[in-house]
Order: structure tokens, then sequence, then C-alpha cells
């Protein structure tokens, strides 16, 4: 059985004064609805762990100092390097893919890439053509 859930759902104001009461800074209180608006408060939670208080210890939640920009800002970084990250993965797949459609193309006659002798998981392998002329399919009609 499950457990109920018995928090509240707080509006976004709510949602900021329940954080200024924590402990943390909302200098900017537009800014924060902006960000509680399109990235939420729970995405954000993730990020201001750092500047909670251990679980148990009595007081506010957030350490002192603790302001709803430093929160912002090491989401931002978080994105940025995410960004990177993947802009580092799309150079080696496009070389994992080149490389893998010239091997290929070096044991057939251009289209070895439809022969299923050439892999392991024939299961897979039909699954995903299937998938690919469907796509096609939709793409053109």
């Amino acid at each position: 059985m499950s457990r109920p859930y018995t928090k509240p759902t707080l509006t976004i104001p709510q949602q900021i004064s329940h954080l200024q009461t924590e402990g943390m800074a909302i200098p900017d209180p537009a800014a924060a609805e902006y960000w509680l608006r399109h990235v939420s408060y729970y995405r954000l939670s993730a990020y201001w762990l750092y500047f909670e208080h251990p679980k148990g210890t009595p007081g506010p939640r957030f350490k002192p100092g603790t302001s709803f920009d430093q929160v912002t800002a090491l989401y931002d970084l978080d994105r940025n390097l995410r960004r990177i990250v993947m802009r580092g993965c799309e150079h080696v797949e496009v070389a994992l893919r080149g490389s893998w459609a010239h091997q290929l193309a070096l044991i057939g006659d251009g289209h070895s890439f439809l022969d299923p002798s050439h892999y392991k998981a024939r299961d897979a392998f039909y699954k995903s053509l299937g998938n690919y002329i469907l796509d096609s399919r939709n793409k053109v009609g």
C-alpha cells in the first residue's frame, strides 16, 4: 500500500515565502518567481542541497548567507557544463557513425548496413530497421 502524500501544494509566492522562512535570501522575488515557474521548485531543490544544514539540525534549513542567486548560478553552471559535454559527445558520435558506415561500405555494395548477417543482435537489427522505415514513411507522408 502506498503512503499518502500529505504536503500541500504551494503557489509560487508561497514557495518563495517558504524558502525565505527557511533562511534563503531572495533579493529579487520577480526573478525567483520566473525561475520557480519555468524550472520548478523540485528541480532547483537539488541545487540548494549544498546550502542546507544537515537534516535534523535545529533552526533554519539553510546556512547563513544562502541566496536564491547562488542556487540559480549553480544551476546555470551545471546546465552549461552539460551543454559542453554534450557538444563533445556529438563529435564522438559523428566520428563513430562515420567510421561504422565506412567499414560497412568496405565489406559490401554500399548497402551493407541493411544486411542482417553483419549484426549479432538480429532482433534489435530488425526492430531498428522497422523503426527507421516507419520514421521515413512518416516524414514523407
